[in-house]
C-alpha cells in the first residue's frame, strides 16, 4: 500500500497548526542561568513543526508561536545516538508519548521516502514575528494536512494530559 497523501506545499503568507518551518531559530539559555539579567545565549536552528492552533493563528491572538522539532528519520537518529533499534520501533508503534513518526513526506527534498519524528519533548516558542518574516521570504513551506493534522494535535496532547503514576498499579 503506497503511504496516504498528508502533504501538500503551499506558498502564500498564512500559517497553519503542522506548518513545517525548516530552519527555526530557538534560544538556547546556558545550564548555568539562574535568574540574572545579564546572560548570553545562542540560537539554534530546527526545522520545526508548529503546534498552535490555526484559529489562534488566524486570529493573531497569540505573539508566540509553539514548535516543536521534527526531522526525517535519519537526521533525528543522527541527534539521538542513544536511542536503539527497538525504541526506533516502539516510536514507530506510538509507545514513546514524547515521539510521533509520520510518514514519508516526498516533498522534503533529500529525504522523500523517510519517516518524520516529531520530538514533543523539546518544545519552544518563537516570536509570530519572526516566523512571519521566515515564511515571507521562503518559496515553499509543506504543510501538513486533515486528518493527519488533527492526529498530531491528538498526540501533542496526549504527551502533556498523561498521568504517570509513582509506581505502576
Amino acid at each position: 500500500m503506497d503511504d496516504p497523501d498528508c502533504y501538500i506545499e503551499v506558498s502564500d503568507n498564512s500559517l497553519r497548526q503542522c506548518d513545517i518551518i525548516h530552519d527555526c531559530p530557538a534560544i538556547v539559555f546556558p545550564e548555568s542561568y539562574a535568574g540574572e539579567s545579564d546572560i548570553e545565549v545562542t540560537i539554534d536552528h530546527y526545522d520545526a513543526i508548529i503546534l498552535s492552533q490555526s484559529c489562534d493563528l488566524l486570529s493573531k491572538k497569540i505573539p508566540q508561536i509553539i514548535v516543536a522539532p521534527i526531522a526525517p528519520l535519519s537526521v533525528f537518529r543522527k541527534h539521538n545516538p542513544k536511542l536503539n533499534n527497538n525504541q526506533i520501533k516502539q516510536i514507530r508503534r506510538g509507545m514513546m508519548y514524547r515521539y510521533l513518526m509520520l510518514y514519508p513526506c516526498p516533498l522534503w527534498v533529500g529525504y522523500e521516502t523517510e519517516e518524520l519524528v516529531i520530538d514533543f519533548g523539546k518544545l519552544f516558542g518563537v516570536p509570530r514575528s519572526i516566523i512571519e518574516n521566515i515564511v515571507r521570504i521562503t518559496d515553499k513551506r509543506i504543510r501538513i494536512i486533515s486528518p493527519f493534522r488533527e492526529h498530531i494535535a491528538q498526540n501533542f496532547g496526549f504527551s502533556f494530559m498523561r498521568v504517570a503514576l509513582p509506581e505502576p498499579v
